[in-house]
C-alpha cells in the first residue's frame, strides 16, 4: 500500500501511538515507541514477549495503530490509525531493525535494547486520516 504524503508527514514527525490489539473479545491499547518504515510502509514496535500485547498479537496479528498530532499555534492537529496485521521480526533478521529503531528512540535504551526485546512489524493495510476539521479520508489496498 502507498502511504499518502500527509500520513507519512504525521509518521515521520511523531515517536508515540497507542498500539490496540484484541483478543477473545477483550481490547488492549499501550502506548508505544513507534519508527516508521517509509522504505517498506509499515510501522516498528519493540516490546516484550510476556506482555499482553504479545500474547494478542500471538493469537490475533490484526491489529491498529493510532498516531496523532495535537493542535498547535504555528501546526493544526491529525491522526491516523493505520490498520493491518502484525507479526514478529525473527531474531536472525531483527539486527538492522533494532539499529533503526535504536537510532529513532535513543532516549529510550529500556524499549530498545533489552534482551527480552522482540520487534513487531505492522504490515499496513488500511489508513482512516482524519484532519483539524475533523474531515475523514480512507485509504485501502
Amino acid at each position: 500500500m502507498k502511504i499518502p504524503v500527509e500520513v507519512t508527514q504525521l509518521l515521520c514527525d511523531q515517536r508515540l501511538g497507542v498500539l490496540c490489539t484484541s483478543f477473545d473479545h477483550q481490547p488492549h491499547a499501550s502506548l508505544m515507541a513507534f519508527t516508521y518504515l517509509p522504505d517498506e510502509q509499515a510501522v516498528l514496535l519493540a516490546t516484550r514477549r510476556d506482555t499482553t500485547k504479545s500474547q494478542n498479537i500471538e493469537r490475533n496479528p490484526r491489529v491498529s495503530f493510532l498516531v496523532f498530532r495535537s493542535p498547535t499555534r504555528s501546526e493544526a492537529g491529525c491522526s491516523c490509525t493505520l490498520s493491518g496485521a502484525a507479526r514478529f521480526i525473527p531474531e536472525d533478521a531483527a539486527s538492522q531493525y533494532r539499529k533503526r529503531h535504536q537510532e529513532r528512540h535513543p532516549n529510550l535504551p529500556a524499549f530498545t535494547t533489552r534482551d527480552l526485546l522482540t520487534l513487531v512489524r505492522i504490515d499496513v493495510k488500511r489508513i482512516s486520516f482524519a484532519d483539524a476539521e475533523d474531515r475523514v479520508r480512507v485509504f485501502a489496498e
